[in-house]
């Protein structure tokens, strides 16, 4: 397997995020990555990362680029979107910024970056919020609403399949962890009005095609009586709705 980091990078390392096809995805925090294969516990060459970059100590066309403490998500149709600097590079400096960068994107393999509602949403140094999303999915891992239970105290129970996605879907090189590896529910009335609810609980947090799971939820404060569809979502990928009827008794006891 390639070397990822080295002394002049701080011994820094980006994101590892786990691919649909199930192996990891470990980018470097110079230009290269890596795959790993649990399933024959073996390792791979990963595509390198190239850019061109310009500033005022000159130019290079084939920049190298590499993620030491940087964002990466993983897109609901299985493509790796990340951040990288160019820091491997003889002429980088502070103040440098990318003309463009050619960053290679990883097929049946996604500031701070996290999935939602299959959008990734990013926090720049100025406090200011951007959504990066894409239309397409990979239906294979849509989670699906077996049952919703209306419990005691306002606790509704849900049950399916495939509630936690297929990946944790979010990453922050060696510093932190922004784990998506739980169910996101929604609920949409008909004048399309969206209430997220807040979900504990899970039975499970593993990820990929688990066959059978369990999560309780409470309902937005802002929801009223009336016909909702209850989504799911997991790593950005959304279930079909179900039709679920909230009742003053429900209401009352949130």
């Amino acid at each position: 397997m390639p070397v990822l980091t080295a002394p002049e990078l701080g011994f820094e390392l980006g994101p590892a995020l786990r691919l649909q096809d199930g192996r990891a995805f470990v980018i470097g925090a110079n230009q290269h990555t890596a795959l790993y294969n649990p399933a024959n516990n073996s390792w791979a060459d990963g595509p390198d990362i190239h850019g061109v970059l310009r500033n005022p100590f000159g130019t290079l066309r084939h920049a190298n680029f590499g993620a030491d403490d940087a964002p990466a998500a993983l897109m609901p149709n299985g493509h790796v979107l990340l951040a990288a600097d160019a820091g491997p590079n003889p002429i980088a400096s502070t103040a440098e910024r990318p003309e463009s960068a050619d960053l290679c994107c990883v097929r049946d393999a996604n500031a701070r970056a996290s999935q939602w509602a299959g959008a990734v949403q990013r926090w720049t140094r100025q406090s200011a919020l951007r959504l990066y999303g894409q239309r397409s999915t990979n239906r294979a891992y849509l989670p699906v609403i077996e049952s919703v239970r209306h419990g005691e105290d306002g606790v509704f129970t849900l049950t399916g399949r495939q509630l936690n996605g297929p990946s944790d879907a979010s990453g922050y090189g060696d510093d932190a962890q922004s784990n998506e590896n739980s169910p996101i529910i929604r609920l949409e009335n008909s004048s399309g009005l969206v209430f997220y609810c807040r979900s504990t609980d899970w039975s499970s947090v593993d990820v990929g095609k688990i066959p059978h799971e369990r999560v309780k939820f409470r309902l937005n404060p802002a929801v009223t009586p009336g016909v909702y569809q209850l989504f799911v979502s997991a790593g950005g990928i959304s279930s079909s709705p179900v039709v679920i009827r909230i009742t003053g008794d429900d209401v009352h006891h949130h």
